[in-house]
């Protein structure tokens, strides 16, 4: 706990690692990488789950049992990782190891610099939020790193507040096998912060949380809304770039800020 590495063995077909920690909570920390096979845990609270890695990152092992981390019990239930140098892979193979699977309705994935990489798994009818999702801390000269969060599953996500110091943010909540409609597989935003260019993509509509403010800030923004719409009549997107604002819905459009010198 809190030195050298965690190394949690998948052989890439039935045999892997399991963490299963029933009603109780599960707090795992290393000072290097925490390589991760699957850690579960029915326990209720927003502390269900949390790993740490203090001087490395937290990665994927493998996926031979599903879900690398999964607390969803109640939609009460939530996973902390905090990372120093990244969450979840960028050049794996198979692709499928590339992200940290999860399946849980509050999130917090924090690193001080590197890439961000999470699928998540959700229940219809159990929203998501995503409280934190940063790379480094507001400061444009620290953490460098992308963020990529794609959600299946059907249920609507709230991104509270995900900021990197310099990359790219690319939010998606979209899911083939689930029926579309304005009111599902919804994208609510409330702070998106990226320094080259924020794309979010709903299968439902994308809309603000109704706190004044910037919703969205980047050189370059994408947001589509395949079968919803894009805000809400009373209750614009706002925006902010200095180059460029793509909009693509299903639906009605209603943003607000727009091009700013840059």
């Amino acid at each position: 706990d809190g030195a050298g590495f965690i190394t949690m063995t998948d052989d890439g077909a039935t045999l892997e690692s399991r963490i299963d920690s029933n009603l109780g909570t599960v707090s795992m920390s290393a000072a290097g990488d925490v390589t991760l096979g699957q850690v579960q845990s029915d326990n209720t609270t927003a502390n269900a789950i949390k790993i740490v890695s203090t001087a490395g990152r937290i990665l994927d092992g493998g996926d031979s049992l599903g879900d690398d981390v999964i607390a969803n019990a109640a939609g009460t239930s939530g996973v902390t990782l905090e990372a120093a140098t990244g969450i979840g892979n960028v050049l794996v193979a198979p692709a499928a190891n590339q992200a940290i699977e999860m399946a849980t309705p509050n999130i917090w994935a924090d690193t001080t610099t590197g890439d961000i990489n999470i699928n998540n798994w959700s229940v219809v009818g159990q929203p998501v939020t995503v409280h934190s999702l940063t790379v480094g801390d507001g400061d444009t000269t620290n953490g460098v790193g992308n963020i990529t969060f794609n959600q299946t599953g059907g249920a609507d996500v709230y991104f509270v507040k995900v900021d990197t110091d310099s990359g790219y943010v690319l939010l998606t909540n979209v899911d083939p096998t689930i029926a579309n409609g304005v009111d599902s597989k919804v994208i609510k935003v409330g702070d998106v912060t990226a320094t080259t260019t924020a794309t979010i993509i709903a299968d439902g509509s994308i809309i603000n949380d109704g706190i004044v403010g910037t919703d969205i800030q980047s050189p370059v923004a994408t947001l589509t809304a395949n079968y919803g719409t894009i805000g809400k009549w009373n209750m614009p997107v706002e925006v902010d770039v200095n180059g460029a604002l793509y909009v693509y819905a299903g639906g009605m459009v209603n943003t607000s800020g727009g091009i700013t010198e840059g």
